[in-house]
């Protein structure tokens, strides 16, 4: 018996504002990339994650999401091929608390 997980979780900050998408199907949804800081000993890397929401959750994004803002997606990771990977986000936490006007 095979069982497959997919269940991503991955926090880091916005590199630009989302964008506004449609799917194929038609439905409204947002874009955007996480980059996300990995520290070993002696080096320090950046990985970019693609994300997209679809729904009310992409509404939300798009209103309260900003370029530099600290975020946690939890989705599922889809795509071919390691370069067309992208994370489809079930939840998208705030991390920065509320913004100041």
């Amino acid at each position: 018996m095979s069982v497959e997980l997919n269940y991503v979780m991955v926090m880091g900050r916005l590199e630009a504002d989302p964008v506004r998408v449609e799917s194929e199907d038609g439905n409204p949804g947002c874009a955007f990339v996480l980059s996300v800081e990995t520290t070993s000993k002696d080096r320090k890397t950046t990985a970019r994650v693609k994300v997209t929401a679809s729904a009310r959750l992409a509404e939300i994004c798009l209103q309260f999401l900003k370029a530099g803002r600290s975020a946690l997606v939890i989705g599922k990771l889809v795509g071919e091929n390691p370069a067309d990977w992208r994370v489809v986000a079930d939840q998208v936490q705030f991390m920065d608390g509320k913004e100041k006007r």
